[in-house]
């Protein structure tokens, strides 16, 4: 008979925490991207150009803040 893992338990029992504070996560997750949509609000009447600049000038932040995390991890 094969031997149970701890690890597997305890992953098994952190599924089980996270699906009974489901309600809870999705209500923070709303709260989290509600911030950022209101956020980028003015730009809805902006053309469209405007937006993409935008757009693209945020993801590349995000892009690079991860990567320089990641870089300095490997150090």
């Amino acid at each position: 008979m094969p031997q149970i893992s701890l690890k597997k338990v305890l992953l098994l029992i952190l599924i089980i925490i996270l699906l009974s504070k489901l309600k809870v996560i999705i209500t923070g997750l709303k709260v989290f991207f509600g911030t950022f949509y209101d956020a980028f609000e003015p730009l809805r009447n902006s053309p469209p150009f405007g937006k993409y600049v935008v757009a693209l000038i945020f993801l590349a932040l995000i892009y690079i803040t991860i990567y320089k995390l990641l870089q300095r991890k490997q150090r």
